[in-house]
């Protein structure tokens, strides 16, 4: 996949992310409310190498284990909510580097969705001029983001 069609695919999610970026905080934080809780009490334990409970786990090692996969979750939440957070930022900064009209042009194809001659209309460009305007601008913001344009 090329730098322009990676970022076609980033506009088209770029709602979702953003709206996954809101509601991650508040699962993170429910999660970590509910690490806070203490663990059960532990079982009474009688006689060299008893486990109290025979093969079932005690009430203190289910809660252990529960926590656990909380901690996983967590940190799992913390790590998808930094790729969408990262990549958000980098379409959000591009589009500021853009033109006005550039950006909206992004904005009501690739991230509303609006049809092309929705489009074209709002600009007062043809469909086919409103097509390759649309794909300089890709490029342009591809290059912004990714540095395409960048030599080493």
């Amino acid at each position: 996949m090329g730098n322009v069609e990676r970022l076609q695919h980033w506009l088209k999610h770029y709602r979702e992310w953003k709206a996954f970026i809101r509601n991650n905080g508040q699962m993170i934080q429910n999660y970590q409310k509910e690490l806070e809780l203490e663990a059960a009490p532990g079982t009474a334990h009688y006689g060299p190498g008893a486990t109290g409970g025979g093969p079932f786990q005690s009430q203190e090692e289910a809660a252990l284990l529960r926590k656990e996969r909380l901690q996983a979750r967590i940190t799992a939440l913390q790590a998808r909510g930094q790729a969408a957070n990262t990549k958000t930022m980098a379409i959000e900064n591009a589009l500021e580097e853009m033109e006005p009209e550039g950006r909206e042009i992004i904005q009501k194809r690739d991230i509303e969705g609006k049809q092309w001659a929705a489009v074209a209309a709002a600009f007062g460009y043809s469909d086919s001029a409103i097509r390759r305007k649309h794909k300089a601008l890709l490029q342009e913001m591809a290059g912004i983001i990714f540095g395409d344009s960048v030599e080493v």
